[in-house]
């Protein structure tokens, strides 16, 4: 990165974890990104050395499992043990995790979000994902996807319908079906 012309206000990945409380959180949801999707690599190369039977898309699903496990299974021991507020640090892994799915989502063409013959939809990814996180409805996780979700509807210039909702957790469902639905209608299942 020496050769490169470095933006002032970005803390240089040399640096370290910055010191004030922005850019350290936004170090620490970097980082478990990073983690996660390090992880979910790692688990191809662990299934392919096992010879395991699955097909494409389910060792896609096993290798999201195994790397969402791995941030979250033992999170109460790591609290217990550092004194961290349970809640939190299960938000912000979450919200790593979150942040990890969406760069999925927006790396892969839009014409796959719907899934191919070797990976499974971007949004069934994100499902999983949700429905594994066992965050309360409103925690901040919801909000942080629900901000995710709106920067790609944004960028995308998807259009939403306004919704009631009871929850934050109802919101990201709600996003998540009208990225579903437009892709309903907009695609067709690719061969490849």
């Amino acid at each position: 990165i020496d050769n490169i012309t470095w933006p002032l206000n970005m803390p240089r990945p040399v640096n370290g974890k910055p010191g004030n409380e922005k850019g350290g959180m936004t170090f620490d949801l970097l980082c478990i990104a990073s983690a996660y999707c390090f992880l979910h690599e790692l688990r191809h190369v662990q299934l392919r050395n096992q010879g395991t039977n699955l097909d494409s898309i389910q060792e896609e699903h096993a290798c999201d499992d195994y790397a969402r496990v791995f941030l979250l299974d033992e999170i109460e021991h790591y609290a217990q043990q550092t004194g961290y507020n349970l809640a939190k640090l299960k938000s912000k892994r979450t919200m790593g995790i979150a942040l990890a799915s969406i760069f999925l989502l927006v790396v892969t063409p839009e014409s796959c979000w719907h899934g191919s013959r070797t990976h499974p939809s971007v949004v069934s990814r994100i499902r999983s994902l949700t429905d594994a996180v066992g965050v309360s409805n409103n925690d901040y996780f919801w909000s942080y996807l629900a901000c995710l979700l709106l920067s790609v509807f944004c960028v995308r210039r998807m259009s939403i319908d306004s919704a009631i909702v009871g929850t934050q957790r109802e919101y990201c469902y709600f996003l998540l079906s009208k990225i579903d639905s437009r892709l309903t209608s907009s695609f067709s299942r690719p061969e490849t």
